[in-house]
Order: C-alpha cells, then structure tokens, then sequence
C-alpha cells in the first residue's frame, strides 16, 4: 500500500508504502491480532531514472502510525510524519472507549536506515497533518492540539481544538520539552 514518493538527487524515486506480512502460520496471526495498533511496518523502494528497481527495504517501528507522509530532507535522507492513537484501556461515563493522539517522527538516512524516532505529545492530544524542513535543518508541523475544554453538542461531548504549528530541530527535539517529545526505536 504505497502512500507517499519523492523523487530522488539522481532523477529516480523512492516510495513509501505500508505493508503487512503474507503469512498464514498462526503465531503470525496471533501477533497480528494481538499488536495490530501497536506497531507500523513500512517498505521502501527505491528505483533509478529508468525506473529499474535499485533496493527495497522495510522498517519495522514499535508505534502504530495512521495517516503517514513522507518528506525528503536537505541532507538526502528522509523524515516520515504521522499520528499514534492510543486506545485508553477503560470506558468513560457514556461508554466510549476514549483515546489520544500523537505525533510521531522518523527519520530515516537516504538508504531507509533508521535514525531516530521521537513521540511528541505523549500525555497531550496532538494531531499532525503537514510537515517541512525549515532553513536550519529542523522540522515545522501543522497540525491541531485538543483542549481538553468541551462542550455539548446535539446530545454529544465534544472537545475545543485549536490550530497549532510546532518546531522541532535537526534532531526532533524541542528546545524548552517540558516533556513533551520522547524518543523510541
């Protein structure tokens, strides 16, 4: 399931795609059932100007990420975007199983290694839905936080959001944390 390309210095392209492994043993279903919104595999494949397959490659991450978009970043590496949803393990008083959001970054080098990875918003409630690279190096997102400031609306409770930009550095740290970025692998 591709989701994102970006062509390469060269004139070729390298695509990103989520994937999930073709197998039938029931260990492997197990695990499948049991980790489903807890882990994310991704493949890369990279082909040349002439469209010839040069590699393929996955990445296999311990955080579940919806919604993926991948950039290209100035040192030929590339930078992947997306958000966790964290299924809370209890029902609220109106029976809704309530949840957060956070973002997550991963940033791979020009060959689909890892090399970092950094959850931000882990007790906050943060949906990104753009990234960029800025002049030195670091990362802009746009994106919404949620309040927690609700409100009811047509029988429901609902939750303020508000639009929010974020800048992370080089490295997907922010400057004053406050606890709010962590890594992972």
């Amino acid at each position: 399931d591709f989701i994102a390309a970006e062509q390469t210095d060269d004139g070729g392209y390298m695509a990103l795609g989520k994937y999930f492994a073709s197998t039938t043993s029931e260990d492997a279903i197990a695990d499948l059932q049991e980790n489903y919104l807890q882990k994310s595999s991704f493949i890369g494949v990279r082909v040349d100007s002439e469209g010839d397959l040069k590699w393929a490659r996955t990445i296999k991450l311990k955080k579940y990420i919806e919604d993926p978009s991948m950039k290209k970043t100035s040192d030929g590496g590339y930078i992947i975007m997306g958000n966790n949803i964290n299924y809370m393990e209890y029902m609220d008083s109106a029976g809704a199983i309530p949840l957060t959001t956070n973002i997550v970054l991963v940033k791979l080098d020009e060959d689909f290694n890892y090399q970092w990875g950094k959850t931000i918003g882990e007790t906050k409630n943060l949906q990104g839905y753009a990234i960029t690279q800025t002049d030195d190096s670091g990362y802009a997102i746009a994106g919404t936080w949620y309040t927690g400031i609700t409100y009811e609306l047509l029988g429901s409770t609902m939750e303020y959001t508000e639009a929010m930009i974020l800048k992370v550095d080089a490295n997907g740290d922010l400057g004053n944390n406050n606890g709010l970025v962590t890594d992972f692998s």
